[in-house]
């Protein structure tokens, strides 16, 4: 096993579910992601990665995500698939996503690490599409 500093760059669509009050200002939404991913890894070139993944967001009634959690396939062109849990938070107006990668098949297996990085929404495609570009950096040990 080897680590390699990797930059994770990704864009794709978010579809949210139906909000579901928890409190005081505050809803819970369930979530699915379709996404394309590129992964720089050092000494390995880029890998790219269809990507599905799906979660719950906590957001505010103003539609912002305050915390939420997911779980990542990622699925390259020969089958292979790394997976991933993701964790979102804010920081002051950064949305934030913390990738933790757990294994995968093929050349994923035994996979390891995070990248962490900056969610960029784009203007909604309606209430509950939303559309984004995701920027990250961190260190993945692999096979």
């Amino acid at each position: 096993m080897s680590e390699h500093d990797t930059v994770m760059t990704a864009g794709g669509r978010a579809e949210w579910g139906r909000l579901v009050r928890i409190g005081d200002g505050l809803s819970t939404v369930a979530y699915q992601t379709w996404s394309a991913v590129r992964l720089r890894i050092q000494d390995r070139g880029d890998r790219h990665l269809t990507c599905f993944f799906t979660g719950m967001d906590e957001v505010t009634d103003g539609g912002r995500v305050t915390s939420g959690f997911g779980h990542a396939v990622m699925t390259e062109h020969d089958g292979d698939e790394l997976w991933a849990r993701v964790d979102w938070s804010i920081d002051g107006d950064r949305d934030i996503g913390r990738f933790t990668f757990q294994s995968g098949t093929g050349k994923w297996a035994g996979a390891a690490g995070t990248v962490t990085g900056q969610l960029f929404l784009l203007p909604s495609a309606g209430e509950s599409s939303h559309i984004g570009f995701y920027e990250g950096h961190g260190r993945v040990t692999l096979a």
